[in-house]
């Protein structure tokens, strides 16, 4: 199910199976190691890429991706309620170039506090030191922003996104997970395509960069000659506005 890696294709050819099906990704050439191909486009969400795929052998998926909470939920919640989360920092390769100015989520944190929204920072155990840092930051608004950055696993996290009034993050994996939640979801894409990984779920929209020249991810490593100032293209004011939509329901 790999998108791009020659060796996934080499490994699929060598490994003895009677039948084999990939992606025909353009200019990797991967698709002479498959009995049959399916044409992995850059005009649709990866979740229809993956769709396409399984088509292959004669599976119909069309439900979308869902987490639900646990019935008997957190017991001692981490703020109090109304909260929405911000998840500052992505992952992955150039993860600094996903990154929204934390002028821009100072102010944020300042104008959902000024409506009576606590304020969870979510982040894993290599977030933590950011995520307190940004905590002090806001200490004219304490305690209304707490980090609870490396204090959940996966299981308790989708508990904490799913009962959030929103859920405010840049494109990284907490952004799906929050969405497949059902939580009302704001998804940040500077140089991320929203087309292409934009978040999935009911209650989900992405906000981009107006900048020009900014969504141009595909397969996440299109960064040569492109622009590295995206995340600034995208307005406290437009966040905002569907921030409160969403937390406001």
């Amino acid at each position: 199910l790999g998108q791009w890696s020659r060796v996934e294709a080499l490994y699929a050819a060598l490994s003895g199976a009677g039948w084999t099906a990939g992606f025909d990704t353009p200019g990797q050439r991967r698709h002479y190691a498959y009995d049959a191909t399916v044409t992995h486009a850059d005009t649709v969400p990866e979740l229809e890429n993956y769709r396409n795929l399984v088509a292959a052998l004669g599976v119909e998926s069309v439900s979308v991706p869902e987490f639900e909470a646990s019935a008997e939920g957190d017991a001692n919640p981490p703020a109090s309620d109304p909260y929405v989360v911000f998840h500052l920092w992505p992952g992955g390769f150039r993860s600094e170039l996903r990154e929204w100015p934390a002028d821009s989520w100072l102010e944020l944190a300042r104008r959902m506090t000024a409506e009576g929204f606590s304020i969870l920072l979510t982040g894993g155990p290599g977030d933590a030191a950011r995520a307190a840092t940004f905590e002090r930051a806001c200490e004219a608004l304490s305690p209304r922003v707490v980090s609870v950055a490396g204090r959940y696993g996966l299981s308790d996290l989708i508990d904490v996104l799913a009962r959030a009034r929103c859920v405010v993050s840049v494109n990284t994996g907490v952004m799906h997970m929050a969405a497949a939640t059902g939580a009302p979801t704001v998804g940040l894409n500077g140089p991320t395509s929203s087309l292409r990984w934009g978040a999935i779920g009911p209650r989900a929209v992405s906000v981009d960069s107006e900048l020009p020249g900014c969504g141009y991810l595909n397969l996440g490593s299109e960064y040569e000659g492109r622009r590295t100032d995206c995340m600034q293209g995208i307005s406290v004011d437009r966040v905002a506005e569907a921030a409160l939509e969403g937390a406001r329901g």
